[in-house]
């Protein structure tokens, strides 16, 4: 998770082929795709998603990898989201929809 946090698509490849589950999850509930939508790592969500992670993960708090986008500010991550796996603008999380959450 940590890996994803920082950005390191080099390492996150290397630790997954090694065995390390993309789907454990932190103290909040996130798996590394939610965590890589909140840091705005477009590079890792694709990898990611290439390689079994799923769209629809939720974390504790019910959010998305788009609600967790906009809250992040990451609007190239929100584009892609919504444009190319056609994540509707209408999800919600506990602090309400992407957009209200935005930065």
């Amino acid at each position: 998770m940590y890996s994803v946090q920082s950005g390191n698509l080099k390492l996150v490849k290397f630790l997954l082929k090694k065995g390390c589950s993309a789907q454990d999850k932190d103290h909040e509930g996130s798996t590394s795709l939610l965590l890589a939508a909140y840091f705005g790592h477009l590079d890792i969500i694709k990898y990611l998603l290439r390689h079994g992670s799923s769209i629809n993960e939720r974390n504790y708090s019910a959010s998305t990898c788009l609600t967790l986008a906009s809250k992040g500010g990451h609007l190239e991550m929100i584009k892609f989201l919504v444009y190319e796996l056609n994540c509707s603008l209408q999800e919600t999380d506990s602090g309400g929809t992407c957009i209200m959450n935005a930065s």
